[in-house]
């Protein structure tokens, strides 16, 4: 697979900030949520269920649940791995907020032309109104959230009761991302400079990261993911350097606790990362505005999209087939992109067939040209 590959992709208009996508296990519904705040009057705070539509990538609307104009925008949303629901992060009008009621965990079915509000829940308990909810993650089974604040506040709910399964956790740090294993046995969670696996019996931390350095680099922690099927027992982890200078990716191996390999895969930090669901791919948007995936095992480059928004990506997500990629931005738009797979684009030998045809087309030519020239010969003189 070329290094350079492109896709089909495109870009569409969403009236909002976008801040959040998320594919449902169905194929082609994509959920995109964002807005722009209590502050930013004219800009819609919305929750939008929207059809790919191949071969033209365009996007349908399905349903859109519109939010109160004093709510903030929509920052994230996990969809449950089993059920027709998901849950949103919202914040509340201001003063609620700092009355200590923001219920800003927002619970949703997705009915088949309707988005249908259900309950929320209170994720965090700060008072200020810059605080929210940064990363929502549902275990694989469907039984299990799991939420992270900007204020380092972390908790684990049943599902669907939204009880806390364990007691809430003050980290200290700004979570930066989570992920649950798909055996469902341990969770991950960094923040800027330490990362964690916690056990989901009793929550308790039974491996820890410091700060990396990689060469000369101090990097944060950004992103994590648990591989699966093919790339079960490996953990990949998103360091951006500190100096702004580059991206990587590494990978651990879980049964050993030890590092396997450092890839430098971008020359800008990472803002949102995913993996595909069966373990094979790995998409990353960074600060140059570009979308790129991976191939998990060996991390080459299966597609880039350069300028695939005019800021920076908020969100991305692989649809559960791996057909699609979609990324969203401040800017107000949403991308989606065809994922080429191998022998997608063209047969393996289709490049040897060319050449052949090329050759066989050069040869008819010369004979071509040799033919005429000798009946332009009356005397038959050699040629």
């Amino acid at each position: 697979m070329s290094s350079s590959l492109s896709s089909a992709h495109r870009s569409h208009p969403m009236g909002y900030p976008v801040f959040s996508i998320a594919f449902t296990p169905s194929e082609n519904k994509l959920l995109v949520g964002g807005g722009g705040g209590a502050s930013r009057a004219g800009v819609k705070n919305a929750v939008t269920l929207l059809d790919i539509v191949t071969p033209k990538l365009d996007l349908t609307m399905v349903s859109e649940h519109l939010l109160s104009k004093e709510d903030d925008g929509c920052m994230n949303i996990a969809v449950h791995p089993r059920e027709k629901a998901f849950i949103a992060s919202v914040n509340s009008p201001e003063a609620i907020v700092k009355a200590g009621n923001n219920k800003n965990g927002r619970v949703f079915l997705i009915q088949k032309s309707a988005i249908r509000y259900v309950k929320a829940v209170k994720t965090l308990d700060s008072l200020d109104t810059f605080d929210h909810q940064k990363v929502a993650r549902f275990s694989s089974d469907g039984k299990l959230l799991c939420t992270g604040s900007t204020d380092g506040k972390f908790c684990i709910w049943s599902w669907p009761t939204l009880e806390h399964a364990f007691p809430p956790q003050e980290l200290g740090a700004e979570i930066s991302d989570i992920h649950l294993d798909a055996a469902v046995s341990s969770i991950g969670i960094v923040t800027p400079t330490t990362l964690r696996l916690l056990d989901t019996t009793k929550a308790k931390t039974r491996w820890e990261l410091p700060r990396q350095t990689v060469g000369t680099e101090v990097c944060d922690f950004r992103a994590l993911r648990f591989g699966t099927k093919e790339t079960k027992d490996v953990l990949f982890v998103v360091l951006n350097a500190k100096s702004r200078k580059g991206a990587f990716i590494q990978k651990y191996d879980l049964k050993e606790k030890k590092l396997i390999s450092t890839t430098q895969v971008s020359p800008k930090p990472i803002t949102a990362f995913a993996l595909s669901t069966d373990g094979s791919l790995l998409a990353f948007g960074s600060s140059d505005l570009s979308v790129t995936v991976l191939t998990a095992r060996s991390l080459t480059r299966v597609m880039r999209i350069a300028d695939a928004h005019g800021f920076p990506v908020t969100s991305l997500d692989i649809s559960h087939q791996g057909t699609f990629v979609a990324s969203g931005s401040a800017d107000g738009t949403c991308m989606v992109a065809e994922i080429p797979r191998p022998g997608a684009e063209r047969p393996a030998s289709s490049g040897w067939c060319t050449t052949i045809a090329i050759m066989i087309m050069a040869a008819l030519f010369v004979l071509l040209t040799l033919l005429a020239m000798l009946s332009d010969d009356p005397e038959g003189h050699e040629l």
